[in-house]
């Protein structure tokens, strides 16, 4: 399944905020999750948006994209305004929140 972290974990070594990862069910309720570091580790649920894979369109593969190969200080005000009213409407549209 998709799903989308809601925060950075560890300076997003770990986890990077609005990046959308593949999950499985864990233990316990927990997701496992391949992160930043390569590695597949268990992380709870409610970090996380689960995202309806039919719902993932064109808007969202270029947001992210963009979101992964500009880092925010390297574009203009204006730019980072339009992507985070984007990705508001994307998360209010596309996606269903675990708790």
């Amino acid at each position: 399944m998709k799903i989308k972290s809601l925060k950075d974990l560890h300076d997003g070594t770990s986890l990077k905020k609005d990046k959308i990862y593949e999950a499985k069910s864990s233990q316990k309720g927990w997701l496992a999750v391949i992160d930043e570091s390569g590695e597949e580790y268990a992380y709870p649920p409610d970090i996380f948006e689960i995202i309806n894979e039919d719902d993932l369109n064109k808007e969202t593969i270029i947001l992210n994209m963009i979101k992964e190969k500009f880092p925010a200080r390297s574009l203009p005000k204006e730019v980072m305004q339009a992507i985070e009213l984007l990705d508001s409407y994307i998360s209010q549209s596309s996606s269903i929140n675990v708790n």
